[in-house]
């Protein structure tokens, strides 16, 4: 049986780090073990030149002072000091024939070697070359100096000892890397480890999280910054979960209580035509009546969908320029007989002068037409409702305020809820969306909807827009 799931990875989060810091610790290693042997080696050639340079210097003097007689004198003390293994000397005329040699019996294939070196062109200039590869056992550093009469002093050291001093050098320097990069691979699997024990605490609190049991906030257990911010961000999604879970249930409570009384009517409608006398005219009223509730759910669901995707981020804002002057305007005309059959007095305080805002003016209209409408529905009769609105330089704020009796603080900002209906809204019609949708299409336009009542009695809505599309600041 096949399975959906995708295959979990074998690679936890603290493996990969330390596999990470031990590639890093490699390529540390062999990029210091590689300096620290190119500069020993440097280091080393450098010392030997310097003595060899020396050393023929001093060759030089004697043959200048004492000629070939105190030169060979100085070849054999040199030969009895060293041993014949560890040097040569040679003294060669300027046609490169040997004048005066010291023991290089022991020294296999020397003069195949010597052949090769070059003559150096200025006299009484060193100059310096390798004999033998570098693993032959006569492996050697030579100088040639061209004398002023233009014979060639030649003296070579072997550096087997040498060689054997750097390769100990060397073979401690890995050992020493190898122990490092084991030490450093297990420090760095410890603190992977440590670093991510706070994870794995939050991990397993997370899987033992019940759907009942929401509520149940993990504690901070002061394991870092990091791990903390985690922990809050767990619990702030706990609490939006939980809040959402609550505001569905209420919502589904809401629709089933709104859509059930229009189906019963339609169904009571019915079943009384059908159990009546089989006339025309009953079953017109019972078609008017199941139209009239049609619509009416198709307006609930409607509202209800559009003030979901505003909420969301996906409704769609038309920003074209809107007059909010001649929008109030018109709207305060539209509701004027309205309020008039209530004896209500609807004073309309705009300066008349364009307030143009970008925006869905259509979604707009509807906003105003809510807010009037429940100022109309909630101001009794020889009542007075103020339209009025203001601008600065970055919004645009109108307000509508009833004579009605007030909204209990504990409603303020329950009534934008979806269906919510508060005390003093229960014995009129109506379905709860109005406000609700008023808010979201206003915070769709990157503004604000308030609510606060006032001094004496009544309360006011506000609205405020701003002049500048949210998306373009």
């Amino acid at each position: 049986m096949s399975s959906n799931n995708p295959p979990r990875s074998t690679h936890t989060v603290a493996s990969r780090l330390t596999l990470w810091y031990a590639l890093f610790y490699t390529l540390f290693c062999l990029v210091m073990l590689l300096a620290v042997t190119a500069v020993m080696n440097s280091n080393a050639v450098k010392r030997m030149d310097q003595y060899l340079s020396a050393e023929i210097d001093e060759f030089n003097a004697i043959y200048e002072t004492d000629g070939i007689e105190g030169l060979a004198k100085e070849f054999r003390q040199e030969a009895e000091a060293y041993g014949a293994q560890k040097l040569f000397c040679r003294l060669l005329s300027p046609n490169r024939e040997p004048r005066l040699t010291s023991n290089i019996a022991g020294w296999e294939g020397l003069d195949a070697e010597l052949r090769a070196v070059a003559v150096p062109t200025v006299p009484l200039q060193p100059a310096f070359q390798m004999l033998y590869p570098a693993a032959s056992p006569f492996n050697a550093r030579m100088a040639t100096l061209k004398t002023a009469d233009g014979h060639l002093l030649q003296f070579g050291i072997n550096l087997q000892s040498e060689n054997r001093s750097r390769q100990k050098i060397q073979r401690f320097l890995i050992i020493g890397s190898v122990l490092f990069l084991g030490v450093s691979t297990l420090f760095s699997w410890v603190v992977a480890q440590r670093a991510m024990a706070g994870v794995k605490a939050v991990t397993r609190a997370v899987s033992f999280t019940r759907k009942d049991a929401l509520d149940q906030t993990l504690p901070l257990e002061k394991k870092g910054r990091e791990i903390d911010d985690l922990v809050d961000a767990f619990n702030g999604m706990l609490a939006r979960i939980q809040s959402l879970i609550l505001e569905i249930k209420e919502v589904s409570d809401n629709v089933a209580h709104d859509l059930r009384s229009p189906i019963t009517r339609m169904r009571g409608a019915a079943e009384t035509t059908l159990m009546g006398p089989q006339e025309i005219e009953p079953y017109r009223e019972m078609g008017s009546t199941i139209l009239e509730e049609c619509d009416r759910l198709t307006g609930i669901i409607n509202i209800t969908l559009e003030i979901a995707q505003a909420e969301s981020g996906l409704l769609e804002i038309r920003r074209n320029p809107i007059d909010l002057y001649a929008l109030l305007s018109d709207a305060a005309e539209l509701f004027q007989p309205v309020a008039e059959q209530k004896n209500i007095r609807l004073d309309v305080r705009i300066e008349p002068a364009p307030l143009t805002l970008p925006g869905d003016q259509t979604r707009i209209q509807r906003v105003v037409a809510n807010l009037l409408d429940n100022a109309i529905k909630y101001t009794p009769e020889g009542g007075e409702i103020v339209l009025a609105a203001t601008a600065d330089k970055q919004s645009v704020r109108f307000s509508i305020s009833d004579a009605g009796p007030g909204i209990d603080p504990a409603e303020t900002e329950r009534i934008f809820e979806r269906f919510y209906r508060g005390e003093q809204s229960r014995s009129s019609q109506g379905n709860g969306l109005g406000l609700s949708f008023a808010r979201s299409i206003v915070v769709a336009h990157g503004g604000t909807l308030t609510v606060e009542n006032n001094p004496d009695h009544g309360c006011t809505f506000t609205a405020t827009l701003p002049l500048v599309p949210p998306e373009t600041r």
